[in-house]
């Protein structure tokens, strides 16, 4: 059902027989401070750079601050930007140390509200004009860790028409027919089926609750709608799931509630229960496929079009995995998967707490083909520190390590393809946490790097020595057989007979191979057969 690859054994010898090419920085900018994060605009334009005590946008044609902010009570850590066209929505995630009470805030902002009153204040702008305050955001909902549902109490399904709201019962999370006992069986079929090819730990006694939660917005997409969905915009969230620490349970909540369904204190909608412990995720760019990353080196990819498990992958090792990178590609070279926009393969690059980094391409049904990166680093100076799939080179991946080590990954050659240095006056600004982006558009990475100094002078706060430092891969020829026309696939279907229509055009297209397949899948459901 699947194949693994240990790229670390032939690692070195390909490294010595293959001379790596160096790929250098083509421009350099100096920074005022240290900067902590980047972001970029949609369309390439603008770099927005997150400092101690304020946040800089550089345009990036001229590579000029256009635009600069200054707080000195404050200090930005991360940055994210969308347009202003788009629904926009801010998350902030509250723990009060004192009481120990633990919430997710989610908020919206009256954006054509926002665009109104700057105009209006732009054509009145005068020298002696302050700054301008806008209209305050909304406050959505705010989501507590929920107590989950444990064994039903309901009898019959009558009973639990008369409670749900809508008169839906699958994956609400709170009214249902399951009882305690198929919980129990649940859970022991999926030990004794993946026994062999997962570690089998003894579950931990968790006393505290949860202190902190992963959440991500939905956009509408397939079949799948959950209950009360509304015709919306497909470039408007319609949700945001989430998960909390320690949890099992990735929970759907709906944004578009009218006034008289809100809670003061709200359920989820939608709960999609796992087999272990959650601990990390990622959603693709469309928004269907939710990755989850759980306990004992499993991944589920959920699909929303259909609402259920798109494919389940077992990674090799035992290191707890604790970021995922996911990417749909458009032109992958030929595997055994069915490809298309309707099941297309998935792209994904892990990183264990151990150091390690693999990377999957992953197909309907589970049909995976894994290589090891990085499996068991030399020391602490190889662990990777940055793992992530170039959107516009397929089958590329960018690695930094903690050494300063930068490189581009080629998964199919299991090798680095080509490194990438800055100047030997300068190292990376943060070997733990590098600051870098990849900007899609103009197909360029940013990297922040500080200049080689003295203690004596690191520890004058007057001298600052940090830089932006400017990748470009449009003009490296090597790149050039590993380019695509687009990041992803874009998977916008109007209506539900489209959607349809593409599924039936699939089956058709791929029976002959599913009819060849079939002798092989009976012999694996016998083999897994549990009695």
């Amino acid at each position: 059902m699947g194949s693994y690859i240990r790229a670390g054994e032939d690692q070195e010898d390909k490294q010595a027989a293959k001379q790596i090419p160096v790929l250098s920085a083509i421009k350099e900018m100096k920074l005022a401070g240290r900067t902590n994060s980047i972001a970029c605009s949609d369309d390439g334009l603008y770099l927005f750079l997150g400092h101690v005590h304020g946040l800089s946008v550089i345009s990036t044609s001229t590579l000029t601050c256009v635009r600069t902010w200054q707080d000195e009570r404050v200090e930005l850590t991360s940055i994210s930007c969308a347009s202003l066209g788009n629904g926009t929505h801010l998350l902030c995630s509250v723990d009060d140390m004192a009481s120990g009470s633990v919430w997710l805030d989610v908020y919206r902002f009256p954006q054509d509200v926002w665009i109104k009153e700057l105009e209006t204040k732009q054509a009145t702008q005068t020298p002696q004009t302050t700054e301008a305050k806008f209209s305050p955001i909304v406050l959505l909902m705010k989501i507590k860790p929920p107590d989950i549902p444990a064994g039903t109490s309901l009898k019959s399904p009558s009973e639990v028409l008369q409670k749900t709201e809508e008169g839906t019962v699958i994956g609400s999370g709170q009214n249902h027919l399951i009882s305690s006992h198929q919980w129990e069986n649940q859970d022991a079929a999926f030990r004794k089926m993946f026994l062999s090819s997962s570690s089998e730990r003894p579950p931990q006694q968790k006393t505290e609750g949860p202190s902190n939660c992963t959440c991500h917005f939905l956009l509408r997409e397939g079949f799948h709608s959950m209950p009360g969905d509304a015709k919306v915009a497909r470039d408007i969230p319609i949700a945001v799931c989430l998960w909390w620490n320690g949890s099992h349970n990735l929970l759907h909540y709906l944004l578009s509630k009218t006034p008289k369904e809100k809670d003061s204190d709200p359920r989820p909608d939608v709960l999609w229960p796992n087999s272990r412990e959650i601990l990390c995720s990622a959603v693709s760019a469309c928004a269907r496929f939710i990755v989850l990353g759980l306990d004992g080196q499993l991944i589920t990819v959920w699909d929303r079009r259909f609402g259920c498990p798109y494919a389940n992958i077992v990674i090799p090792g035992d290191g707890a995995i604790c970021r995922i990178k996911l990417l749909l590609q458009s032109q992958l070279p030929s595997t055994s998967f069915l490809q298309g926009a309707f099941l297309p393969t998935i792209q994904l690059v892990l990183t264990c707490r151990n150091g390690a980094c693999y990377s999957v391409k992953a197909g309907r049904g589970g049909d995976a083909f894994t290589v090891a990166l990085i499996e068991r680093p030399a020391g602490p100076g190889s662990f990777v520190t940055v793992a992530e799939p170039v959107p516009f080179l397929k089958c590329l991946v960018l690695l930094m390590q903690r050494n300063g080590q930068v490189s581009i990954w080629d998964t199919d050659d299991e090798a680095p393809l080509f490194i990438l240095n800055l100047p030997p006056t300068h190292v990376l600004a943060s070997l733990r946490e590098p600051v870098c982006l990849l900007e899609p558009v103009q197909q360029k990475l940013y990297i922040t790097g500080d200049r080689k100094t003295s203690l004596v002078k690191m520890t004058d706060k007057k001298e600052n020595g940090s830089s932006l430092f400017i990748f470009s891969f449009l003009e490296c020829s090597l790149m050039d057989s590993y380019r695509v026309p687009s990041p992803a696939i874009s998977e916008k279907v109007s209506d539900l007979e489209e959607v349809c229509n593409l599924y039936l055009q699939e089956r058709a297209d791929s029976w002959k191979e599913r009819k060849r397949n079939l002798p092989f899948q009976w012999e694996q459901l016998l083999k897994r057969d549990i009695k």
